[in-house]
């Protein structure tokens, strides 16, 4: 863990402020960074108090003056199914220093994201899974007892006044490939990984040195990366870069402006891999699509598949609804979803699942978030026809 935030503090050192250019382009789960707060405290139960407007001016004084900016997120949810119960945080902590840029130009910045997972009480992740009978995992926290990880450490240079957008260092996935605006996090929206994550592709479940490129218009965009595929996923693993063992990606999206509806993004990812280790190579395909249906609904669709499947599902189907402010405050969400999973081991049941949630604005800073998963045919329970979990998770960004 020392390590891990030991390089994101050496990595975001003060420097000029940026530009608005590289906000053009999507972050996945650091998306918050940019959008949490930017427009003054959020609307909620508890209301707004002094302290809020004053943090956030001081936020905003930091990156003004140093090109700093930072989120740091705890979300800690807790489970109960088949008797049992489940509780785990995650601790999130992004910045990034926009080294220079000029108004509505390019801009250079250091993107870092540091991940701390543990489980505070009841049975870990695994366990938990194992006591339902799913195949499918609940939430995306620890499947074990903890973790520290060095999510993304990379240069992100924008070019082309905003065009152009190049990646260097340790990428991730989750900030790049494959992202949905309604399915985004288990720390955000949906606590399942069958909606919120690709239990199909290798690709999001590791993070390499590698380099990422993406070319961006107002109707499209194309991007490709290279990764080391052997990497050790904790920390910055160089030594691993000899092996000689890749994984690429390539994703092509469209970005239309629907009359009567809103924006929406469809995106195609193929990925491919090579072999690591007992893993056989492969190449998969995937389709993310969000689509707003006016200014009060999001919907989304996604599929995974995979040619030689390294991961307990080889193929996924999501699909899924978000209501934006059904009652009173403008960022409470409301979602439901459903979604089928094909297991790669062929004398496994199918799996299928329905998710909804209510995301409750707390205070301006605090998300309370009860949700209920009712899963269907559990892979490693063909006594049970469904499984029910009950979740309720706390949300705290700052």
């Amino acid at each position: 863990m020392s390590v891990a935030a030991g390089l994101l503090g050496l990595s975001l050192a003060a420097a000029p402020q940026g530009t608005e250019a590289e906000r053009a382009f999507d972050h996945g789960e650091l998306e918050p960074l940019l959008e949490y707060g930017a427009d003054g405290p959020r609307d909620s139960v508890l209301g707004e108090r002094s302290f809020e407007e004053d943090y956030e001016a001081f936020k905003r004084r930091l990156r003004e003056d140093t090109g700093f900016e930072f989120m740091v997120e705890y979300a800690p949810i807790s489970q109960w199914g088949a008797g049992e119960w489940h509780l785990d945080h995650e601790l999130n902590v992004i910045g990034r220093w926009t080294a220079f840029g000029r108004e509505g130009g390019d801009s250079g910045a250091v993107l870092g994201w540091y991940q701390n997972g543990k489980t505070l009480g009841g049975l870990n992740g695994s366990e938990f899974q194992a006591a339902l009978g799913t195949l499918s995992p609940v939430n995306g926290g620890t499947p074990f007892n903890n973790h520290d990880v060095l999510q993304h450490l990379a240069w992100e240079q924008t070019l082309g006044d905003g065009a152009w957008r190049v990646m260097a260092g340790k990428i991730t996935s989750r900030v790049t490939f494959n992202l949905n605006r309604y399915a985004v996090s288990d720390r955000e929206d949906f606590f399942s990984p069958m909606i919120v994550n690709n239990p199909v592709v290798t690709y999001t479940a590791r993070g390499g040195i590698g380099a990422y490129l993406q070319r961006r218009s107002d109707a499209w965009y194309a991007a490709a990366m290279v990764r080391d595929a052997d990497a050790s996923n904790a920390g910055l693993d160089f030594d691993s870069l000899s092996s000689g063992n890749w994984e690429t990606l390539a994703e092509a999206g469209l970005t239309p402006e629907l009359e009567g509806f809103g924006e929406g993004t469809y995106r195609l990812t193929y990925g491919y891999t090579d072999a690591v280790g007992a893993q056989p190579s492969g190449w998969s395909l995937s389709v993310s699509a969000d689509q707003d249906v006016g200014e009060r609904l999001g919907t989304f669709a996604r599929f995974a598949w995979a040619d030689s499947p390294a991961r307990d599902f080889e193929s996924r189907l999501a699909l899924g609804v978000q209501v934006k402010s059904p009652f009173v405050h403008p960022d409470d969400r409301w979602g439901l979803a459903y979604w089928r999973g094909e297991p790669t081991d062929p004398g496994l049941r199918t799996e299928e699942g329905l998710e909804t949630f209510y995301r409750l604005q707390l205070a301006p800073r605090v998300e309370l978030t009860p949700d209920l998963q009712l899963i269907r045919d559990p892979a490693f329970a063909p006594d049970r026809d469904w499984r029910a979990v009950i979740g309720l998770r706390l949300r705290v960004v700052f």
